[in-house]
């Protein structure tokens, strides 16, 4: 299943022609913000929205505001894969798929993780955002755990390290080769899995989306 797009709040009493430019603002950013993190800026965003950098700033006064409007989205997505990992019949499967997934997120857009480290992580949509995914992790998490699949000192603090460190590795070293965060993801999975459990065949290859 496809998640569920999830939209940066939208502001309110916005003519029909400004509500546009502010969502060609908003889908040049994601694609900026993806592929370049925080090195992305305000004048290129607006080149690629096709509007004046003014309109940027009409709608979003600083690019820490921009970005985490931009932010949001992944969030949601997260969230709205963890939900659907959590209607799956095996705790093990929907754990692992989950961990795989969300790590591919980190690795092809670079916004997920950079705005962890930015000014606008502590903002508080940001903190809700990450607060309800954390919650859903959690969860899949303790399933795993009860089904005997994940060892039991493995702590949900754990999760955003594995998945946050493996993405921000693979983009500090762009020549590294395209599935080695899929190798080195296994590795960790393979350590916190429960002993005497069955290990799950490995997951096929995913390709990195194209940059550019």
């Amino acid at each position: 299943m496809v998640p569920t797009e999830v939209s940066a709040p939208a502001e309110p009493h916005l003519r029909a022609d400004a509500r546009r430019n502010r969502e060609r603002v908003l889908a040049a950013a994601r694609a900026a913000f993806a592929e370049r993190g925080l090195e992305a800026q305000m004048d290129e965003i607006a080149r690629r929205a096709g509007v004046g950098v003014g309109t940027v700033y009409r709608h979003f006064e600083t690019k820490e505001a921009l970005l985490e409007a931009v932010a949001l989205q992944p969030l949601g997505e997260l969230t709205q894969r963890a939900r659907e990992a959590l209607a799956e019949d095996d705790p093990a499967a929907a754990f692992e798929g989950f961990m795989r997934w969300s790590t591919e997120r980190q690795v092809t857009d670079r916004c997920i993780c950079e705005s962890g480290i930015a000014n606008v992580a502590a903002s508080p949509a940001l903190v809700a955002a990450r607060a309800e995914l954390g919650r859903a992790a959690a969860e899949l998490l303790a399933r795993a755990q009860a089904a005997g699949a994940v060892r039991p000192d493995v702590v949900m603090e754990d999760l955003p390290m594995v998945v946050f460190g493996i993405g921000l590795a693979d983009q500090l070293d762009p020549c590294m080769p395209r599935t080695s965060w899929q190798r080195h993801l296994q590795i960790v999975l393979d350590g916190i899995r429960a002993p005497g459990s069955t290990p799950l065949p490995p997951a096929p290859p995913a390709a990195r989306i194209p940059e550019g």
